[in-house]
């Protein structure tokens, strides 16, 4: 199949690229012009830079894609005014585009990203932060084109991820920054809950994913997916889980700082488990493989 991508040069989008080219599929990746693609080329992925939104269309009617995987994403855990432009343009204004030409060119699916977030305190839709209320606005605007056009769109809520080469300095990479240098962190009191993916996990939902909807596209129209670790573990739990596995003492001061405005203390999806799919790389798995690399 020819399956388009967004947020290719992302962290999943970087593992998954590659991943689908291995499996036969010619993959496109939309980027930025000026992103670094060396490696995504090195496996064989189709650059198409995209300059903006208005340069979406032309490269969808030139491709016709079977599908398009939509990671293009911006996130901020708390925002500034100077993140509204970012946050429109990656998670409203890029999307509404590829969702325009995608019905334009009667793509037959295009599978989005939604997040955890979307779900704060177990409701069905209460945005923990604005990231999470831009995903949900996206969702909004692509039901339009789910009651008016040709493509089915499915939607795959993710948590937190990890793996190889993530350059985003999210929690596991501060934790093991604190391993080697030994210097003090000052972190919340640590009872908020973690549900964390390994990014080969993830891929492998992706992959799956993409497989259940181009065999039936319209049975999977609407569809609403997420993917648990199913074994969620606290912070405190999971800090000393990475000091035991690279056997090195962290510094930490618990309570040092507080919890965070409107912090997730238990994520919550929606919709329904992913059938066919269970996570395979274990925490201490992962964290063993990072520390060997790095």
């Amino acid at each position: 199949m020819r399956i388009l991508v967004s947020g290719a040069t992302g962290f999943i989008g970087g593992h998954l690229c590659p991943a689908l080219a291995v499996a036969g599929h010619e993959v496109s990746a939309l980027v930025r012009p000026q992103a670094d693609t060396s490696r995504l080329q090195a496996a064989g992925v189709t650059i198409h830079p995209c300059a903006g939104p208005d340069a979406v269309a032309q490269i969808v009617a030139g491709l016709q894609p079977d599908g398009i995987v939509h990671l293009a994403t911006h996130f901020v855990a708390q925002h500034g005014p100077d993140d509204l432009a970012a946050l429109v343009g990656a998670n409203l204004h890029l999307g509404l585009a590829l969702l325009d030409s995608a019905a334009a060119n009667s793509v037959p699916w295009l599978i989005d990203t939604g997040t955890f977030w979307q779900h704060h305190g177990g409701r069905d839709y209460c945005p923990t932060n604005l990231y999470a209320a831009t995903k949900q606005a996206f969702g909004d605007l692509a039901r339009y084109y789910h009651e008016t056009g040709p493509t089915a769109i499915v939607t795959l809520e993710l948590n937190d991820t990890y793996g190889l080469r993530d350059e985003r300095g999210k929690l596991l990479s501060v934790l093991l920054d604190v391993a080697r240098s030994g210097d003090r962190l000052a972190m919340s009191p640590g009872e908020q809950l973690l549900d964390i993916l390994h990014v080969d996990d993830v891929v492998a939902a992706f992959a799956l994913l993409v497989d259940l909807v181009s065999r039936d596209p319209q049975g999977q129209r609407g569809r609403r997916y997420f993917i648990s670790s199913g074994d969620r573990i606290t912070l405190r739990e999971f800090a000393e889980l990475v000091a035991q596995t690279v056997g090195r003492k962290l510094d930490i001061d618990w309570g040092g700082r507080p919890y965070r405005g409107r912090e997730v203390m238990r994520p919550t999806p929606g919709g329904d488990p992913l059938p066919g799919w269970a996570p395979k790389m274990s925490l201490a798995a992962g964290i063993r493989e990072i520390w060997a690399e790095d």
